[in-house]
């Protein structure tokens, strides 16, 4: 056999695998381009505390019934509610409605929000003087910082006016 037909014979065989691999990844490739399903509908759940009312997590996320449900769109709405301060913790998952469709929840832990604030044990200072020398009030999300602030500003008042030896706790 001459090296041409050799070439020929391992040629045509090498040629038809190449084709039907490149038929089969282009037919694999069609299959994960499939239009995104569409949101069907958004629900909240809450985990711990509803401290952040339904309708405000709604209003704060782009994602609608009716739009396509991407990554981008879920990725985009988990930062807007992060950066809202309001959440420890954010999940997006889905359910399957239909074979197009999807429902989507919305699993958020709120942050703890102030109910109240109150002093006990100042002799020096009216409630309503210490609470001028701080920042949070009822309602506010308490976070460790604010808190630590406050208790940094109101040991100043105190120390600031030679009550050196106070001690301010929370």
């Amino acid at each position: 056999m001459k090296t041409s037909e050799k070439l020929r014979t391992v040629g045509r065989p090498l040629a038809l695998m190449t084709a039907a691999f490149l038929m089969w990844t282009g037919i694999a490739g069609a299959q994960t381009t499939q239009a995104p399903k569409s949101v069907n509908d958004i629900a909240v759940e809450f985990v711990g505390d509803q401290s952040v009312s339904e309708d405000r997590i709604l209003s704060s996320m782009a994602m609608k019934p009716g739009d396509p449900f991407t990554q981008t769109a879920v990725d985009a709405d988990i930062q807007n509610l992060y950066k809202s301060g309001l959440f420890d913790n954010i999940r997006i998952l889905t359910e399957p409605a239909g074979s197009e469709k999807v429902d989507v929840i919305v699993q958020v832990q709120a942050r703890s929000v102030v109910g109240r604030v109150s002093f006990r044990g100042n002799t020096e200072y009216s409630d309503q003087r210490l609470l001028s020398k701080i920042e949070l009030r009822p309602g506010d999300v308490a976070s460790e910082t604010a808190i630590q602030t406050g208790q940094r500003e109101i040991q100043s008042l105190y120390k600031d006016n030679g009550y050196t030896e106070v001690t301010v706790s929370y």
